[in-house]
């Protein structure tokens, strides 16, 4: 997209002349994810003590933070906000859907048919890319918990996790603690609005 709002969106309100609103907030959960060698996690998540907008007039380390985890959303970070004229325009290209996405979806699809080899091929381009070892296990289980993990890591912070739990039928078990309701969260209610105005709608289980 052309300019989006998502970089003032994610980024941390304490920084200097760029700072943002502070959401998106990555949990100890996801940073744990992250295997100790994957450069992603510093390309996806600002800590206390993290440089930022290294080489520009505006370069800083984070020394303080109003996150509930002590961590910031990177990815869509502009590191150049000098050059930035608007700052609920950050010219950030926020991609629907990436190659990598595309990858995985294949990976997913492949090992639920059974498929082992295509599965692990798909899931080893994507690490391949950020130099990670490649994934060999072929039984179905450790490998659909590999393609679950990859799903996490690489897409984290893109919008992704919560529909990815949900579809999965893990949103008791990943989501339960916060809340959500087996049976009924999976689905959204019907407004009330289209409850009155069309009397044949029913309104969905739990709600």
């Amino acid at each position: 997209f052309g300019g989006q709002i998502i970089s003032i969106y994610q980024a941390p309100r304490t920084i200097r002349n760029c700072p943002g609103w502070g959401f998106d907030c990555p949990t100890q959960s996801l940073a744990a994810e992250f295997e100790p060698s994957d450069p992603r996690k510093k390309a996806t998540i600002i800590a206390i003590g993290d440089t930022l907008f290294k080489g520009t007039r505006s370069e800083q380390v984070l020394t303080n933070s109003i996150s509930p985890t002590g961590m910031h959303a990177r990815k869509y970070l502009i590191e150049n906000c000098d050059s930035v004229p608007s700052m609920a325009n950050y010219p950030a290209n926020w991609r629907a859907i990436r190659y990598s996405e595309v990858l995985l979806f294949a990976a997913e699809a492949s090992n639920e048919i059974g498929n082992a080899v295509d599965a692990a091929k798909y899931l080893n381009m994507v690490r391949e890319r950020v130099h990670l070892p490649a994934v060999t296990v072929t039984d179905k289980e450790s490998l659909r918990n590999a393609i679950y993990h990859e799903r996490r890591v690489e897409l984290a912070l893109e919008g992704h996790r919560f529909w990815d739990v949900v579809r999965q039928g893990r949103g008791g078990e990943v989501f339960g603690p916060m809340g959500f309701q087996a049976g009924k969260n999976e689905i959204f209610p019907v407004p009330q609005s289209a409850l009155d105005s069309c009397g044949s709608l029913t309104q969905n289980p739990g709600y």
